[in-house]
């Protein structure tokens, strides 16, 4: 298997537990920080219109190679929980006291709904996003030694 193979079976593994957790632990972050106001409804409406799209984009961004990708998939999770923040809002749910990096980093983030790493989603995505980093980076090194530029 070759480094490029390896990469891509590592972010197809991504993918797939994103698309295994993401709804469950954006609807527990919902339902947590509206303390219960979120109706059901709005909650699954809400979860909806954000995990589609959102999967769409991370599993896009995946298999573009890595010399053109301009993200990464955590970073696709927290620019696409606006919904998730309109939804809140408009329930009237306390904004949640952030720490100044979050404030600088995530200014629109008042519900704190943006993860720091995959294990937030879910501790089964915490090494597969650090494997998935790692296999990048070293596709990316490798590639640069190849061209004579390291």
């Amino acid at each position: 298997m070759t480094d490029d193979q390896r990469l891509a079976a590592i972010a197809t593994d991504l993918a797939d537990g994103l698309e295994r957790h993401l709804a469950a632990w954006l609807r527990r972050l919902i339902e947590h920080r509206s303390d219960g106001a979120a109706g059901p409804e709005a909650v699954r409406a809400t979860v909806d219109a954000i995990t589609g799209p959102m999967l769409e984009h991370v599993r896009l961004l995946l298999t573009t190679d890595i010399d053109e990708q301009r993200a990464n998939p955590l970073a696709i999770v927290r620019s696409g929980l606006g919904p998730a923040t309109m939804l809140l809002a408009s329930l009237g749910s306390a904004t949640i006291e952030r720490d100044p990096f979050a404030v600088q980093a995530f200014p629109d983030d008042v519900y704190d709904l943006a993860p720091a790493t995959f294990g937030d989603i879910d501790e089964s995505l915490q090494e597969l996003g650090l494997r998935w980093g790692a296999a990048k980076a070293h596709v990316h090194l490798s590639r640069r030694r190849a061209e004579g530029l390291l």
